[in-house]
């Protein structure tokens, strides 16, 4: 899933025709063997990605998310490698935010990320009233990344550091 700070989102389930089952997983994201034999396959979702990107003025992306340059961009490479051209090899990894902001506030890491993940569950709700929670949907996740990523930003103090700049 991709989302915009404007609120937009894309998303796509990638079709396969064998691919490694692992039961649990299915169970985590919600997928069935047939949701991903009937996805579309991902040079489909790949120019479709791109189509929406275009459509939204996007040429150039910073992934934000947990682990995202580490986890989800090579999929994304290996996958859709037109799209990961308009995203940046930089990425937002919240874990390397909030890792920081224990250090700043003297919460512990997971006081801070469920923290991070209530204020986004929140305003998801707020934004889609009639959406339940989608945890591991990849689209309802980067949305959510977003808005952890703007959760940690608010806790964030801004000192006066002009004689660095």
């Amino acid at each position: 899933g991709v989302a915009l700070e404007s609120g937009d989102t894309f998303g796509s389930n990638i079709g396969y025709d064998t691919w490694n089952e692992d039961p649990e997983a299915m169970k985590v994201h919600g997928l069935t063997a047939a949701d991903i034999r009937e996805a579309p396959r991902s040079e489909r979702v790949d120019m479709q990605l791109c189509a929406w990107l275009q459509e939204h003025g996007v040429a150039k992306a910073v992934p934000v998310g947990w682990s995202v340059g580490t986890f989800d961009m090579p999929y994304v490479r290996e996958y859709l490698p037109e799209a990961s051209r308009i995203f940046s090899k930089r990425s937002v990894d919240l874990n390397g935010v909030g890792f920081t902001l224990v250090r700043v506030t003297g919460r512990t890491y997971n006081q801070l990320k469920s923290a991070s993940k209530q204020y986004a569950e929140k305003e998801l709700l707020r934004r889609h009233p009639s959406q339940k929670p989608a945890w591991h949907n990849a689209r309802y996740d980067a949305e959510a990344a977003l808005l952890a990523w703007e959760f940690f930003r608010n806790l964030i103090v801004a000192r006066e550091i002009h004689d660095y700049l």
